[in-house]
């Protein structure tokens, strides 16, 4: 019941009481295997590499080391520098070709990892973290991802962005990873539901985000449908075009069905300047307006701006005053 999950929906049911199940299933070639990882004369120029960077990899202030221990214990929890037995050759990644509007989640590769005797291994069924090499043809990516999830974090606060870092892969490229924020331990999993899923919506591109907002509300509260708009005022700034359905998400649901808070931001990245490449020409994944309302400034210079916000803000019951408040206090 609380799941609203339709009883005969099996798959669906086994998603989201089980652990990972539906996602593990993936084809690979079977000449294609991770690594193993049988020996660790690799682990100290690792290290030294890591730690030219000159600021840590987690919180992404100065320093001398790749990670502030009190960083690396409370994101790797461990004491000492895990070692990634993984090449950015394990992945397989390439650019989709030019569409209409195009998902980032189309192009990175990603896998399930977790921490085993000091080595961070591939594993689906118990995952952790999700680790996300560059992309083949952008290897930037990586750094885009995590200086934009930085600046995120420094716009809407710390715990409303999803935990992130930087490790280096066992040929030297740096990769993304991130803490899963729907896991509580190894076993226990946190009830999440993108908007997608809240609003029916199989297209995660098929809504916009008046809709958004108002069946955040319903769903949650005011406070957190005001929290949305700020997050969206973030990327907009930020140039993350891609914030489309699955990459928004309400978390903790209580006994009468109502999420008690937005999910912490994640997949936050400046693809403005990847997908325009592919001749992305959408400013947002998403319109904001439910009708083809445009405002003066759009008719006029044909891009979105503070009008376009203060419009959604009326439509979805704010009054302007907070936009302008939250602007000021951030």
């Amino acid at each position: 019941m609380i799941d609203k999950i339709d009883k005969s929906d099996s798959f669906t049911t086994i998603g989201v009481n089980g652990l990972d199940l539906p996602g593990t299933v993936e084809a690979i070639s079977k000449d294609l295997k991770l690594i193993e990882a049988q020996t660790n004369h690799y682990i100290i120029e690792d290290e030294q590499e890591l730690s030219k960077s000159g600021f840590c990899l987690i919180c992404n202030k100065a320093y001398g080391a790749p990670y502030h221990n009190k960083c690396l214990q409370s994101f790797f929890e461990v004491k000492k520098v895990p070692v990634v037995p993984i090449k950015s050759i394990d992945f397989s990644s390439r650019l989709c070709g030019a569409t209409r509007r195009a998902s980032m989640s189309g192009m990175q590769a990603k896998i399930g990892v977790n921490i085993h005797d000091g080595f961070l291994q591939s594993d689906a069924e118990k995952s952790r973290y999700i680790l996300k090499p560059p992309i083949i043809e952008m290897p930037s990516s990586v750094f885009n991802e995590f200086i934009s999830m930085k600046i995120t974090e420094s716009i809407i606060g710390s715990g409303e962005v999803a935990d992130c870092a930087l490790v280096m892969l066992a040929d030297g490229q740096f990769s993304y990873i991130t803490k899963r924020f729907d896991r509580e331990g190894v076993f226990r999993k946190i009830h999440m539901e993108d908007l997608s899923q809240i609003l029916g919506q199989w297209d995660q591109f098929g809504s916009s985000y008046e809709e958004v907002t108002k069946a955040i509300e319903q769903a949650s509260n005011k406070i957190i449908a005001g929290k949305f708009l700020l997050a969206l005022l973030s990327q907009f700034y930020l140039g993350n075009n891609d914030m489309h359905l699955k990459n928004i998400a309400l978390v903790d649901i209580d006994s009468k069905g109502r999420y008690k808070n937005l999910a912490p931001l994640y997949d936050c990245l400046n693809t403005e300047s990847i997908l325009r490449k592919l001749g992305k020409i959408d400013e947002m994944a998403l319109s904001f307006f439910e009708d083809d309302y445009e405002t003066p400034v759009y008719l006029r210079d044909g891009h979105s701006s503070y009008q376009t916000f203060k419009e959604l803000y009326k439509r979805c019951g704010f009054q302007d005053s907070l936009l302008l408040c939250q602007v000021m206090r951030k």
